[in-house]
């Protein structure tokens, strides 16, 4: 149309000599088209899999039983810690089945999962699961562990 040419007073001359205002288009890719094609690119069954530097999380860490002080307490001690990596972290406390948040962080597409269950507590163990690719790893409930390890799984190694 000529709703900006005229604005900008961007004019041609027609064969009479007369000024006349370009007809342009506006063809911009826009977010919503980009992170459709993102999707597009990097998906399976289970929902996206989003890459580490598009993902609106880049961990999300999981507790398994939110009534278990202790859990509750791990977890949100690991999410803390993970977020002050610079990380965008996700405590999933919800009081859902295992199952639940399992399909749900996967249809997320969060690039790393960390687990937070009373099996591997009492071991004080967590376990650790890449998206990708399916990739876990069971490592100590400790913090720098838990860093280096997600960092680890988020750049491949």
């Amino acid at each position: 149309g000529t709703k900006y040419s005229e604005a900008m007073g961007a004019t041609f001359l027609d064969r009479d000599g007369k000024p006349r205002p370009l007809i342009m288009g506006c063809y911009g890719i826009g977010g919503g088209r980009l992170l459709a094609a993102v999707i597009e690119a990097h998906h399976d069954e289970e929902g996206i899999i989003w890459p580490e530097n598009l993902a609106p999380f880049q961990v999300i860490v999981s507790v398994l039983d939110p009534k278990d002080p202790a859990l509750l307490g791990l977890g949100e001690e690991l999410a803390a810690v993970l977020a002050q990596t610079g990380w965008e972290v996700l405590l999933d406390d919800r009081e859902q089945s295992p199952g639940e948040k399992f399909h749900d962080a996967k249809l997320l597409g969060i690039p790393v999962l960390v687990v937070v269950g009373p099996r591997a507590a009492k071991q004080k163990k967590v376990e650790l699961e890449r998206r990708r690719d399916g990739a876990k790893i069971t490592v100590a409930a400790e913090a720098p562990e838990v860093v280096a390890q997600t960092k680890a799984l988020l750049s491949g190694a």
